[in-house]
C-alpha cells in the first residue's frame, strides 16, 4: 500500500527549516520520504505565497512529509521552538497530487526513452491522455515548404493523476533521467484535505 504524505507549513527560513529536518531525518530509526515545495516543483496554494518567495520575503517553509513520521516531526519542533523559533502553522492531508507533461523529439531512442517512463506508471497513479504520435521524413512528402522537416518525431502529452507518493515517483524519474530538458512539466499541483490544523 502506497504511503501517504502530508503537507506541512511551518514558520521559519527555508535554510533552518531544511537543517532541522535533516536532524530529524538521520535520527530516525527509519528513513521516511519528505519533498519541499521550493525544490521538487510543487506549486503553492496561493498568489500571496508565490509573491513572498518572489520577494525574498518567504518566512514559511512548505514540505511534504510521510504521514506515519507527522505527529514525531511536529513534536519534535514544538520542542524546540523556544531554541530555533520554528513553528508549525498548518498540517493537511494531501488526498492526491497531478502534474501536465509534453514533449517533441526528433530521436528515436529518446522517444524509446521516453515510452519506458510513461510505461512504467506507479500503482495508485493514472496516466490520461498520452497517445505518443510518431512523424518520419518519408510521411511528410508535400510539407517541405511549410516548415522545417525533421527525420523524425514523436510527440505527446498527457495528465498524471493520482497519489501523492506515486506522481511524485514519475515526476522525479522524468527529472532525473536524461530527458529531463526535453520533456516539459507543469509544477504538481496537491488535492488537499481541509485544513486540520491552521494556526495563522
Amino acid at each position: 500500500m502506497a504511503a501517504s504524505f502530508s503537507e506541512l507549513i511551518i514558520e521559519g527560513q527555508f535554510a533552518l527549516v531544511k537543517g532541522f529536518l535533516m536532524g530529524f531525518y538521520f535520527g530516525s530509526e527509519k528513513p521516511f520520504k519528505y519533498f519541499f515545495h521550493r525544490k521538487h516543483g510543487i506549486r503553492r496554494e496561493t498568489f500571496g505565497e508565490f509573491l513572498k518567495e518572489m520577494l525574498e520575503m518567504d518566512t514559511y517553509t512548505h514540505v511534504c512529509i510521510e504521514d506515519n513520521i507527522v505527529a514525531r516531526f511536529i513534536s519534535a519542533i514544538e520542542r524546540s521552538e523556544d531554541k530555533i523559533g520554528l513553528k508549525v502553522k498548518a498540517v493537511r492531508n494531501i488526498k492526491s497530487a497531478k502534474f501536465e507533461f509534453s514533449y517533441d523529439l526528433f530521436n528515436e531512442d529518446q522517444a524509446r526513452q521516453a515510452s519506458e517512463i510513461f510505461s512504467n506508471v506507479p500503482p495508485g497513479v493514472t496516466l490520461s491522455g498520452y497517445q505518443p504520435k510518431e512523424l518520419r521524413e518519408s510521411d511528410a512528402k508535400g510539407m517541405e515548404g511549410y516548415a522545417p522537416v525533421h527525420e523524425y518525431e514523436s510527440s505527446a502529452s498527457g495528465t498524471v493523476e493520482g497519489n501523492f507518493g506515486g506522481v511524485m515517483d514519475l515526476f522525479l524519474a522524468i527529472k532525473r533521467s536524461d530527458l529531463a530538458e526535453n520533456i516539459t512539466c507543469s509544477e504538481i499541483t496537491l488535492d488537499l484535505e481541509e485544513k486540520q490544523k491552521d494556526l495563522f
